[in-house]
């Protein structure tokens, strides 16, 4: 399986899994690391990252951190993602992110900004294609 047919079988069950629970959130891989962010109330954000670090395809899953927000930023997201490619390493390298994301040199915020921009990038290239 290549990693975007990855991707997007994880994007896919997590959709559907995330829709029944409220949460919303966005996922980057490169390849190599994935990165989540996990949106919705408390107890579901919760239970869905206990699910997460049970599965046995994921190893080494920590959480970079947890806050509450006063509003979702990803809210028409059950699950957004991206796989690192090479029109988005210029977003990656902004942030200190060279060949492979290593999650322990990232803070909580970066992440954030990261999928930010990431999911404008791709809202402007889809944008782009159409026109």
């Amino acid at each position: 399986m290549s990693p975007l047919d990855a991707l997007r079988s994880i994007v896919t069950v997590s959709q559907a899994n995330n829709k029944n629970d409220g949460i919303t959130g966005y996922l980057i891989f490169d390849r190599t690391c994935f990165l989540q962010i996990l949106e919705g109330e408390k107890a579901q954000v919760y239970s869905t990252f206990r699910r997460i670090e049970a599965d046995p395809r994921h190893r080494d899953v920590v959480v970079m951190g947890a806050r509450e927000v006063p509003a979702r930023l990803f809210p028409n997201w059950t699950m957004a993602g991206a796989v690192r490619t090479l029109d988005q390493d210029e977003i990656f390298m902004r942030y200190g992110i060279g060949k492979t994301i290593v999650p322990s040199r990232l803070k909580a915020d970066t992440v954030v900004a990261l999928a930010q921009d990431l999911l404008e990038f791709h809202a402007e290239t889809k944008a782009r294609a159409s026109a």
